[in-house]
């Protein structure tokens, strides 16, 4: 993996005390057994072909006194990129993934399950496997609008389309579609989000595993935070847009019928 070490010393203590704190609240009985055996599951033991002991990517490091994990010299041991992928996948909140990503998370658990776990996956492989990530954001901002335009009330939209057209379509049905008449400031935030899942689209369907080639195929972890987030920010405005003007409405009218 690229080295993606990108923030301060300081933020990086700051993770590892999370990450620390995540994961001795994690278990209720047998804490150091349980926490032992999780951060074993990420040891990597290098051999070469005559396997022959080469290394690790860290040392799993004991107490002075007995076979409990110390946790936190063991966390000291692993580079940045490790401390990463652990702390996404214990949903913790990481310099680069943007607040909303939190808050997406937390809005498609609680009315999406579906999207959440597509999104989810995007999420929890942005260090790992960064393509991936880009294929699986994609697609959740994607069913994210299908959702939307299964509602009566919404002009339904082709279920084959890809982003940039289901995006379109969207835009239209919530009248931010950019238009010589519309307000400047509304039709450049039109404009902004076609521009950005026509980007989206593109990366996904040329730099990815879905179609690009080998040597186009995107590695940096950089790039999958940034479709991740563009994802988020994009998905959660929608959906409060959609909640906000036309199931509050719909709640609205019912409450109006007298019987």
């Amino acid at each position: 993996m690229q080295d993606t070490t990108m923030i301060s010393p300081s933020a990086m203590l700051d993770i590892i005390e999370r990450i620390e704190n995540t994961l001795w609240e994690k278990f209720d009985t047998r804490k150091y057994q349980n926490v032992k055996r999780y951060i074993a599951r990420w040891l990597i033991v290098y051999d070469d072909i005559y396997d022959t002991y080469q290394g690790q990517n860290f040392e799993i490091i004991t107490q002075t006194d007995s076979d409990n994990i110390h946790l936190a010299k063991t966390l000291d041991s692993m580079d940045d990129n490790l401390l990463f992928r652990i702390a996404v996948d214990l949903n913790i909140e990481v310099p680069g993934l943007v607040y909303s990503v939190a808050e997406i998370k937390y809005v498609l658990s609680q009315r999406y399950e579906d999207v959440a776990r597509t999104f989810e996956k995007a999420h929890e492989k942005i260090y790992s496997e960064p393509a991936t990530a880009i294929i699986m954001a994609n697609s959740a901002l994607e069913r994210i609008i299908k959702r939307i335009c299964s509602d009566s009330t919404i002009d339904s939209c082709n279920s084959k389309d890809t982003l940039y057209k289901l995006i379109s379509h969207i835009l239209k049905q919530f009248k931010f579609f950019p238009d010589k008449n519309m307000n400047a400031n509304i039709k450049k935030i039109g404009s902004g989000l076609l521009n950005v899942a026509q980007a989206i689209e593109y990366i996904r369907s040329n730099n990815t595993e879905a179609h690009g080639t080998e040597d186009e195929i995107i590695s940096d972890p950089l790039y999958a935070m940034l479709v991740v987030n563009s994802v988020a920010t994009i998905g959660l405005f929608l959906l409060n847009y959609y909640e906000k003007n036309y199931q509050q409405q719909m709640v609205s009218l019912d409450d109006e019928i007298p019987f």
